[in-house]
């Protein structure tokens, strides 16, 4: 990849129009920034996260790798928060240039 991807997160992106058609192209589901805000504020494993992060190139979306918290049990029966995937997305034309592996990082 020639140019330096820039990570920030979903709750950090400023124009998220671009985002949810992604999401249409990869998962076949459409979402608006309306909603995924209100999963954010219920869902016990979204909330107080940043939800995803997003990667852009030269200020045009890259790629998205949608987090989340759950709870699980430790072998002493205490709960624990661990982190999760919930979605990774590249943009069809950025395939294949290790934006997905740098936003896993």
């Amino acid at each position: 990849m020639s140019n330096k991807l820039e990570i920030v997160y979903y709750t950090d992106l400023k124009e998220k129009n671009d985002l949810m058609h992604l999401w249409a192209q990869s998962f076949v589901w459409l979402a608006t920034p309306t909603v995924i805000d209100s999963w954010a504020k219920v869902g016990h494993s979204l909330k107080d996260t940043p939800i995803g992060t997003c990667g852009l190139i030269d200020g045009k979306l890259a790629g998205f790798v949608g987090m989340l918290e759950l709870p699980t049990r430790n072998k002493n029966g205490e709960v624990e928060m661990v982190g999760g995937i919930w979605a990774i997305a590249t943009r069809p034309s950025m395939a294949r240039q290790g934006i997905g592996k740098q936003l896993l990082d």
